[in-house]
C-alpha cells in the first residue's frame, strides 16, 4: 500500500475531511482525481468529489515513533485533505480506530523527490476524548489556557466522532519545527496527564 488515511470526519453536509500520511515512498502534492476518489472509497464515501483542499502538516498523533529522539520520527509528514462532494456526507464513521485505512494509489500530481516546506510549519495536534462533545469542548478550552506564549495562535475543532467519542484538532502555523517541537511535546504530555489520547498507538 502507498498511503494511510485517519480519521474520516463529516464537515458539512456535502463535505468531508480526513488525514493521509505515508505508507511508502510517495507523497502528495495537489491531489489527483483518481487519488481522491481512492482515498473516499477507503472511508467508505459513494460520492463523488466536486473539489478539494490540500495542507501540508506535521501530526505527532500518527507517530509510530513517538518516543524516538529524531524529531522527524515524532512528527511524521502529514496531509489534510478537505473534500467537497456531490451527494450527501455520511453522518459518521465509527469509533476511532488505531489501524488506518489503506490506499494503493499514487497521485500523478507528486513529482519525485518533491517536498513541501510547509511541513514545517504546520503541527496539527489530535485529542481523542472519550465522552460528549461538552467534555471536549471542556478539555480544549483547558488546553488553550495551557498553550505557551511563545506558540502561535491556534486553529481549533472539536467534532463528535460517534455517540462515546469525541476529538479536538488543533492547528498550530509558524516557524515550528524543529525549534517547538518541544514545547509542543511538553502540551501534548499535559493533554495525556488529562487523560486524552494523544497518539494512535494510545487506542490498542
Amino acid at each position: 500500500m502507498i498511503f494511510n488515511v485517519w480519521n474520516p470526519a463529516r464537515t458539512s453536509d456535502d463535505e468531508v475531511a480526513f488525514d493521509v500520511t505515508q505508507a511508502n515512498a510517495p507523497r502528495v502534492a495537489a491531489g489527483d482525481a483518481n487519488w481522491i476518489a481512492s482515498c473516499l472509497r477507503a472511508i467508505g464515501v459513494s460520492a463523488k468529489a466536486s473539489g478539494w483542499s490540500i495542507q501540508p502538516a506535521r501530526c505527532y498523533f500518527y507517530s509510530d515513533y513517538a518516543e524516538e529522539p529524531e524529531w522527524r520520527d515524532r512528527w511524521p509528514d502529514t496531509w489534510i485533505v478537505k473534500t467537497r462532494l456531490d451527494g450527501r456526507a455520511p453522518d459518521e464513521f465509527g469509533p476511532p480506530s488505531p489501524l488506518p485505512r489503506l490506499v494503493d494509489q499514487y497521485d500523478s500530481t507528486w513529482s519525485y523527490g518533491e517536498t513541501d516546506p510547509e511541513h514545517d510549519r504546520t503541527a496539527l495536534l489530535i485529542l481523542i476524548v472519550r465522552g460528549s462533545i461538552k467534555d471536549a469542548s471542556e478539555a480544549r478550552d483547558r488546553i488553550l489556557t495551557s498553550i505557551p506564549l511563545k506558540l502561535p495562535t491556534p486553529t481549533t475543532i472539536v467534532e463528535k466522532v460517534c455517540a462515546d467519542w469525541s476529538r479536538i484538532r488543533i492547528l498550530l502555523t509558524g516557524s515550528l519545527f524543529p525549534d517547538q517541537a518541544e514545547p509542543i511535546e511538553k502540551l501534548l504530555l499535559q493533554c495525556r496527564q488529562q487523560n486524552l489520547v494523544i497518539n494512535r498507538n494510545q487506542l490498542d
